[in-house]
């Protein structure tokens, strides 16, 4: 499964909500309740055929000097042969024996070029009766596996379940270590999966049909990490819509055609509710995987107090390899340095994340104190001006009023025409025209 992805938000991209000019279309119910339909119409669909037929063979340990054969099968496509005629195929069973064949609690080494060496812990209930496996160990691709079978007869119908602890990169600087389990449904033809990156605060959870539809739901703690959550519903393998939750908690929907970009769509409640419960349902599903595989853990715990005491030592597998499952930690063990060192590198990530992000929100707090105060400094400005402009309109007001004032009352100059006797008469120029009133 894809690691967690991440999407850069923006007010070009973002949330329905937290860019108030972000114009998105609407998807309506009518088109909601088709999506659903349409998913739940080809998740149910009629059955496969089944499958090719499994071919079984009883083969002999090459460690065993009586007859104690132990149980192999294979589902080989049609005119191929199955792997152990293909191949230079060593079996070894470190159990006990009864009327010629494997019984009771034992590891079953197989050795070939394809395959390189794996082991699986084996309960064979009573002789010439298939076993039921309980733990797998894969040393070459570093995977081990906690499981619990209750298939039917014909290997196609009941359920099956698996915890596995999985190993990449070995010796390389981008180790990983990562948990999955799994619950495969024969009867509904449905896998249920959740994935779990150590020491990352990151999971993903799949609901998955037998078409390649599915609902996945990706969910991060990390600070890394820009989004907290990801649910994305897909019809035979094309995704058709996802929810997004941002780690400010920002949710947006986004709704897929092909391969093109994913625009932004505000998708009706009607939908969201549908796969917001496929996710629930995959969590509970995937919830009984412990009590599944705690029969699977007695049986091993029971193998290890018969074979981790004295020398544990064998002539048909290297012991290091053989007994590393009496070590604290298991099968792990071999890995117990790097798995330290991947955790340490984890949680320095994490840390240098946090601080990131604190600072971050540091900046994001000082800008908005610095806009509100600076939309405060904007408005005693406004303010200053307006008042300003207030206190000059009055002064000019003031002024007019005064000049009017001085206009009509100011003492004109006294004009004479002639000599004693004459007429005084009051004159004023205004744009060169004289203007005179006579008393």
């Amino acid at each position: 499964m894809a690691p967690f992805r991440k999407i850069l938000i923006s007010c070009a991209v973002v949330s329905l909500t937290a860019c108030a000019t972000t114009s998105v279309p609407t998807i309506s119910d009518r088109d909601g309740a088709s999506i659903i339909e349409r998913f739940q119409a080809v998740s149910t669909s009629a059955k496969d055929p089944k499958g090719p037929p499994g071919v079984v063979a009883w083969l002999q340990p090459k460690n065993k000097r009586i007859d104690c054969k132990v149980y192999f099968a294979d589902t080989p496509l049609p005119g191929n042969k199955p792997f152990w005629e293909l191949n230079q195929v060593n079996a070894y069973w470190d159990g006990d024996c009864k009327n010629g064949f494997a019984f009771g609690v034992g590891r079953e080494f197989v050795e070939s070029p394809t395959q390189g060496l794996r082991s699986s812990l084996a309960v064979y209930a009573a002789a010439n009766t298939k076993p039921e496996y309980v733990y797998e160990s894969d040393y070459d691709d570093h995977q081990f596996v906690l499981t619990s079978d209750e298939l039917g007869p014909d290997r196609n119908s009941g359920s099956f379940a698996a915890q596995k602890i999985a190993i990449n990169n070995v010796g390389k600087h981008d180790f990983t270590i990562h948990k999955e389990s799994l619950l495969k449904d024969f009867d509904n033809e449905v896998i249920y999966i959740i994935h779990d990156h150590f020491y990352t605060g990151r999971r993903g959870t799949l609901k998955h049909y037998k078409n390649g539809s599915m609902l996945r739901a990706d969910t991060s703690s990390n600070p890394a990490d820009q989004l907290s959550m990801v649910i994305t519903l897909a019809i035979e393998n094309n995704p058709v819509v996802s929810i997004s939750k941002a780690r400010d908690g920002r949710v947006f929907h986004q709704k897929f055609n092909g391969l093109a970009a994913a625009p932004l769509v505000r998708l009706p409640q009607n939908l969201v509710n549908f796969m917001l419960s496929e996710a629930k349902s995959t969590e509970n599903h995937v919830g009984v995987i412990g009590k599944r595989i705690a029969l699977a853990e007695r049986f091993l715990s029971i193998y290890k107090r018969r074979i981790c005491k004295g020398d544990i030592s064998v002539d048909f597998v290297d012991d290091a390899i053989y007994g590393q499952i009496c070590l604290p930690g298991g099968d792990l063990a071999p890995f117990s340095d790097e798995i330290a060192a991947y955790e340490q590198k984890q949680k320095t990530l994490w840390a240098e994340a946090e601080y990131r992000s604190r600072e971050q929100q540091k900046i994001a707090a000082q800008n908005q104190r610095a806009a509100a105060q600076q939309a405060q400094l904007n408005r005693a400005e406004t303010y200053g001006a307006i008042s300003e402009f207030n206190r000059s309109m009055q002064q000019l007001s003031n002024n007019a009023s005064s000049f009017t004032q001085n206009y009509m009352n100011q003492s004109q100059p006294q004009v004479n025409f002639g000599g004693a006797g004459a007429v005084t008469t009051n004159c004023l120029v205004v744009s060169n025209i004289v203007r005179c009133k006579s008393h």
